[in-house]
C-alpha cells in the first residue's frame, strides 16, 4: 500500500511538473510565447481559461483569439521589456483587430529596440500611412532604405507609392508602382516586401484605382481582375463578397469599398 501511495505521490508530480517554475526569466518568457502561440481557435480559448497546458488562466473577458495571444505576450514584454519579440507580436495583434494606433505604438516599441529590424521599419511605415501620419511614414521608408535587403528597389517603389497615392499625387503613385510592378514581372522577383511576410499584391487594386480615376474604366477592370486573382487571404475574400454585394458590382462604389475595407489597411 506504501509502495502504492508513492507512486501515485511521483506520478501527480510529474503530471504538474511543467507547471512548476524551475527556471529563470529565459523560461518564462519562452513558456510565455508558447501559450501565446497555443491560441488557435475558440476552444483552446475555453481550455486556456481553465489553466490547461501548465498556462496562466485567461481571464473571463477574453473571448477572441488577437486578445487571448495579447494577453500572454504582454506577460512576456513584463518580462523582457528589453527585446523587440514580444512588442511587435502585441503589435500583430491590435493590427488585427484593425487598432491601428494601439498596433503602431508598439510596433513603434519594437523598432525602437531593434532599429534595423527590417519587418517593423515596413509595419511602422504602413501603421504611420494607415494612421494618416504620411510624413512620418516617409520618413520611416528614408531609415528602410538606409539598411540593405533583398529587393529593396522595388519594395521601396511599392511603399513610397502608397503613401504619395494618399497624399493625393496620382500621376507619381503610378510611376512608383509601375516601376516596383517592371521589377517584379522583368525580374521574375516575388510580390514579398523583401525579407518580410509583408506582400505588395494589391499593386494591381492601387493601379486599377488610378486608371479609374483617370476615366479609363476598361484598363481598371483589367487590372482589377489581376489583383483578384493575386489576393488570396480567406479574410480578403469575404471581405471582397460583402463588397461586391453593398456596391451591387458599381466599378467606383466597389473599387471604394475595397480600397477603405481591405487595401488601406492591410499589407
Amino acid at each position: 500500500m506504501k509502495t502504492r501511495a508513492i507512486l501515485l505521490l511521483l506520478m501527480l508530480m510529474l503530471a504538474s511538473s511543467c507547471c512548476v517554475d524551475f527556471g529563470g526569466k529565459e523560461k518564462r518568457y519562452k513558456k510565455m510565447m508558447l501559450c501565446a502561440r497555443r491560441v488557435n481557435n475558440d476552444n483552446s480559448i475555453m481550455i486556456l481559461k481553465k489553466g490547461s497546458f501548465c498556462c496562466p488562466r485567461l481571464p473571463s473577458h477574453v473571448n477572441d483569439i488577437s486578445s487571448a495571444r495579447r494577453f500572454y505576450y504582454m506577460k512576456a514584454a513584463e518580462i523582457f521589456p528589453e527585446r523587440d519579440e514580444a512588442f511587435e507580436a502585441v503589435g500583430r495583434t491590435f493590427w488585427e483587430e484593425g487598432r491601428h494606433a494601439e498596433a503602431l505604438e508598439y510596433y513603434e516599441k519594437a523598432l525602437g529596440l531593434s532599429p534595423g529590424n527590417i519587418n517593423d521599419l515596413v509595419a511602422v511605415a504602413t501603421l504611420r500611412r494607415t494612421c494618416g501620419k504620411l510624413d512620418e511614414a516617409l520618413e520611416t521608408l528614408s531609415l528602410l532604405e538606409k539598411t540593405e535587403f533583398r529587393e529593396k528597389s522595388k519594395s521601396l517603389a511599392y511603399l513610397r507609392g502608397k503613401v504619395v497615392y494618399e497624399q493625393g499625387d496620382t500621376r507619381k503613385a503610378k510611376e512608383l508602382f509601375e516601376n516596383a510592378l517592371g521589377d517584379i514581372e522583368k525580374g521574375g522577383g516575388s510580390f514579398y516586401i523583401g525579407p518580410t511576410p509583408y506582400t505588395m499584391k494589391d499593386i494591381y487594386f492601387y493601379l486599377a484605382q488610378i486608371e479609374l480615376k483617370q476615366n479609363e474604366p476598361q484598363k481598371a477592370h483589367e487590372l482589377f481582375l489581376k489583383y483578384l486573382a493575386e489576393e488570396g487571404h480567406p479574410d480578403f475574400v469575404s471581405t471582397y463578397q460583402e463588397c461586391l454585394r453593398q456596391s451591387a458590382g458599381e466599378q467606383e462604389f466597389l473599387y471604394g469599398l475595397v480600397e477603405e475595407r481591405w487595401a488601406r489597411t492591410h499589407q
